[in-house]
Formats: C-alpha cells, sequence, structure tokens
C-alpha cells in the first residue's frame, strides 16, 4: 500500500511539474452569448489540445466546485492548433460562471497514431488555480438592458483602450463594436490584436456583439474577420434578446458602388444586400424579437436619405428602412460618419431616430421596457452627449 501511495505522489508530481501557465498571444474574448451557452476565443503561442473549464461563480473554491470542461469539436473530432474557439453550452439564463483555460501542447503530431504531448498549460495561472475571468449569460426577462458601443477607432489604440477604460465599472450586459476598429486587414494576427488586444481585461468578462463596418472589408485578410468574429448566424447580420429589448444587427457591406476602383474587382455588395434583405424579412417574425417592448437596430452604416448620401446608404434606406419599420423598431445607434448625429424621427425619411456616435467616443446604452438613455464619452472620460427618449 505505502508503495502505491509513493508511486501516485510522484506521478501527481511528475504532473505539476509539467504544468505551465499558458502563453496568450490576444485574448480570450467572449461571443456568441445567449441564454444558455457562450463561445471562447484567444490565440496561444503554442499549438494545444485546448479545452475551457467552466462552474457557476457562486463562491465556492475552484477545486470544490463541479466544473464542466468543453473542448473545440468538429464532426466528433476535438480540434488542436494555435485558435481556439470552444463553444460553452448547457447553462442557466441569467447567471454568471467562471472560466478557466487550459490544454495539452502538441509536440509532434507528424504521426495519426503516435501524437506527443508537452506539458499541460493553464490560465490565467497554473498557481493558484482559481480563475479571475467571468460571464454572464443573457436573460430575455431581465428587467433591463445596459451595453457600451464604440466604432471607427481605425487603427488608434490608445484611444481605444482609454474609452473602454470604465466600461466594467458599468457592469454592462455586452458591449459592442459597431465596425471599422481596423483600417483594413492584411492578417489575422493584426486584425486579432487590433481588435481585442487594447480591451483585453474588458472582453474576456463581458460578451462581445460585433457589426461589420466597411473597412473590414478591405485587404487581403478579410475573411480574418469572420473567423475572429462569431455570430448566431455566421454571418454579419442576425437577431438576439437581452431583456426588454430586442436587438437586430445588420451589414450595410462597403459604401461605394462596387465598380468603384478602390475596390480592385472585388465587391460583390449588392447581391450581398439583397440576400441580407430576404433574411432581415423573415427574422423580424423571429418571436424573441417581435415580442419584445423594446427594438433597437445596430448598424455601421446608418439608414439615412440625406443630399450626398453614398450608394450603400441610399440602399440600406430604400430596403431594410421599410422592414424596419414595419417591425416597430425604436431606435438605430450607427457609427461610419466619425462625428456624433442625432437625426429625430422624421429628419431623413427615418420612422426611429438615428444616433451616429463618434469617431473614438464611446456610447452607453440603457433601457428598462420603456425609456432609451444614452450618453457619449470622450476617451478622457468627459460626457459629450446625452439623450433621453
Amino acid at each position: 500500500m505505502k508503495k502505491v501511495l509513493v508511486s501516485l505522489a510522484l506521478l501527481l508530481g511528475s504532473l505539476f511539474l509539467q504544468a505551465k501557465d499558458m502563453k496568450i498571444n490576444c485574448g480570450p474574448w467572449l461571443q456568441q452569448v445567449d441564454e444558455h451557452s457562450f463561445t471562447v476565443l484567444w490565440t496561444s503561442a503554442d499549438s494545444l489540445l485546448a479545452w475551457v473549464e467552466v462552474a457557476p461563480d457562486d463562491g465556492k473554491a475552484w477545486n470544490k466546485c463541479a466544473r464542466t470542461r468543453f473542448y473545440e469539436v468538429e464532426d466528433g473530432r476535438r480540434v488542436a492548433g494555435t485558435f481556439h474557439a470552444i463553444r460553452v453550452t448547457g447553462l442557466e439564463p441569467g447567471t454568471r460562471y467562471c472560466y478557466r483555460l487550459g490544454g495539452r501542447e502538441i509536440r509532434n503530431d507528424k504521426n495519426a497514431y503516435d501524437i506527443h504531448y508537452g506539458s499541460w498549460q493553464t490560465a490565467p495561472s497554473s498557481w493558484p488555480f482559481e480563475p479571475s475571468w467571468t460571464v454572464k449569460t443573457l436573460d430575455s426577462k431581465a428587467a433591463s438592458c445596459r451595453f457600451s458601443m464604440v466604432n471607427d477607432i481605425h487603427f488608434e489604440k490608445e484611444a481605444y483602450a482609454a474609452l473602454f477604460k470604465d466600461v466594467p465599472k458599468a457592469d454592462p450586459d455586452f458591449v459592442v463594436l459597431n465596425g471599422d476598429i481596423v483600417s483594413h486587414c492584411n492578417s489575422f494576427e493584426e486584425v486579432a490584436d487590433y481588435y481585442f488586444g487594447p480591451v483585453a481585461s474588458t472582453v474576456a468578462n463581458y460578451p462581445v456583439v460585433i457589426a461589420r463596418g466597411n473597412h473590414e472589408n478591405r485587404g487581403r485578410a478579410f475573411q480574418a474577420v469572420s473567423r475572429l468574429m462569431r455570430t448566431p448566424t455566421g454571418k454579419f447580420y442576425y437577431t438576439f434578446r437581452q431583456g426588454p429589448v430586442g436587438f437586430i444587427v445588420l451589414d450595410a457591406g462597403e459604401d461605394k458602388p462596387d465598380n468603384s476602383t478602390e475596390y480592385s474587382h472585388y465587391a460583390e455588395y449588392d447581391a450581398y444586400r439583397l440576400e441580407e434583405l430576404a433574411w432581415l424579412r423573415e427574422a423580424v417574425k423571429d418571436p424573441q424579437f417581435a415580442s419584445a417592448p423594446q427594438k433597437v437596430c445596430i448598424i455601421h452604416i446608418a439608414t439615412r436619405k440625406f443630399a450626398g448620401a453614398w450608394h450603400a446608404q441610399d440602399w440600406v434606406a430604400d430596403h431594410f428602412m421599410p422592414v424596419l419599420a414595419e417591425a416597430g423598431v425604436q431606435l438605430m445607434l450607427s457609427g461610419h460618419h466619425h462625428k456624433y448625429i442625432y437625426v429625430p424621427v422624421g429628419a431623413e425619411g427615418n420612422p426611429y431616430p438615428i444616433v451616429v456616435n463618434n469617431k473614438c467616443e464611446r456610447l452607453d446604452f440603457e433601457a428598462d421596457g420603456k425609456r432609451f438613455r444614452i450618453r457619449t464619452y470622450s476617451p478622457d472620460g468627459n460626457l459629450t452627449h446625452e439623450l433621453e427618449f
């Protein structure tokens, strides 16, 4: 018996000595959060067979609570690599959970029948074992909805980080990145770094809602955006619900005609928007959205009709706006113009008010089922605009 205990102690000691802190290149960040699930994404320095461990945030010590482990699985096969997107399921609405990242280093997988593993790796750290990241699931029955939104950052990391500095104090349900966080996409690593690096501590604990801007369509690595930004539909247009608010997120695509020289023969957005329009006509009938007391549309390029509006702006106003009006949308939040614009109902043919957030300012949103409250802030924390309706 003594020999067995000694052997077990040596084995556990060996495993402990092998464990090390996971080196994370970018992340983690949270997406596709709904009432029963969420997705954790990050990039690691080493190739890993990675997992996420999750437990209710109920005050129990991590080593004494019931933890569930999730892997990235594709058609029954666990996926290894340096980019990880792991779906966590089976959760309760409006509940806060702790999560921790782990993995086993892949040293050599050339032989399909004899894969060599290296160290065990964990994050936030190997010791102590308590996780420092949490996430709260959405709840359609919640009494209110709060979020913070930025747009048109265009690679300005310092302003981006400054805007997010005070976000945790408000404890929002999620954060919104409403397009043009980058000016173009030259590599997967560049897009990940600019999107999530400057705001790492926030996006690790609060869900990220993505609305694609026109600049995310540019550059040889434009497909990195869809890999890094997971949505409920797998597209850049989708619906979701938090508390009294039903949301429609739309994508206006590029802003100029498809044959514009800037696009170098790559553009086919007129056809893309027609596909999106067909989806929108059905999406507004979804009971979760249709039954919401308040309805909001998030889109980078607003449905505005004004002299000098470019191609996509006219198109979404002519086609998206009537569907949104009939569905009872009460507010649109946008960016693109690099300045704050408030468009009251009817000023530009719009049946709902439009708030265009300024470049490199943060918009804080609150709704309680009856009223909207919007405040905007500069990077130095000064209140710049306030609306309530």
